[in-house]
């Protein structure tokens, strides 16, 4: 077995187990999601002899609509996902639209994150360790896809490296939850 291949089974392993630590939590769907998506999508191409990437983009629109957020933002992410899979199963694109669908939508789940890490520690005087974490496992996403977009081989290289780096913040999300700590910033009068 090559070692991307391990590395892909190690990480959807590892990731599977998250949404444990996480449950009653703001982000438990949002690491369910994640998890399921881990685990469909080899299921999809090798079963169902599917183009996994169909399914992680309805899988994303999911995710977006599980953070915390609104209810009108939450309901329109869930609706524009039906919509996608209706329309993705009938048609196909290239491969490098599909890649810049994906890479627009962990934009967008960077953006919501950042948000909420702006208005929780504008709200509790505290940094967010969860938080930060949750951030910079979605930026390095990002880059998964800046990296195979701009070379085919570097970025597929950086996709393995990246993935492996993935797994350790798969493993720390077992251990660190929302609730789990804050930094306080001291404010001088």
């Amino acid at each position: 077995m090559n070692i991307p291949v391990t590395i892909s089974i190690i990480s959807t392993a590892i990731w599977i187990l998250p949404p444990i630590k996480q449950y009653k939590s703001d982000y438990f769907y949002f690491f369910l999601i994640l998890a399921f998506l881990d685990v469909m999508q080899p299921v999809v191409f090798f079963f169902l002899h599917m183009d996994p990437r169909h399914v992680a983009i309805i899988f994303l629109l999911f995710l977006i609509s599980s953070l915390p957020s609104s209810h009108k933002q939450r309901y329109f992410f869930i609706i524009l996902g039906i919509f996608t899979s209706v329309f993705f199963l009938g048609f196909s694109f290239q491969n490098s639209t599909l890649t810049l669908i994906r890479m627009a939508m962990h934009v967008i789940i960077v953006i919501i994150l950042i948000n909420s890490f702006v208005k929780y520690t504008l709200k509790v005087k505290a940094v967010n360790l969860f938080l930060i974490i949750l951030i910079t496992y979605e930026l390095i996403t990002v880059f998964k896809f800046i990296a195979g977009i701009l070379s085919f081989e570097e970025g597929a290289f950086s996709y393995v490296i990246a993935t492996f780096i993935q797994i350790f913040f798969g493993i720390a999300f077992l251990f660190i939850s929302f609730k789990t700590k804050d930094f306080p910033i001291h404010v001088k009068d």
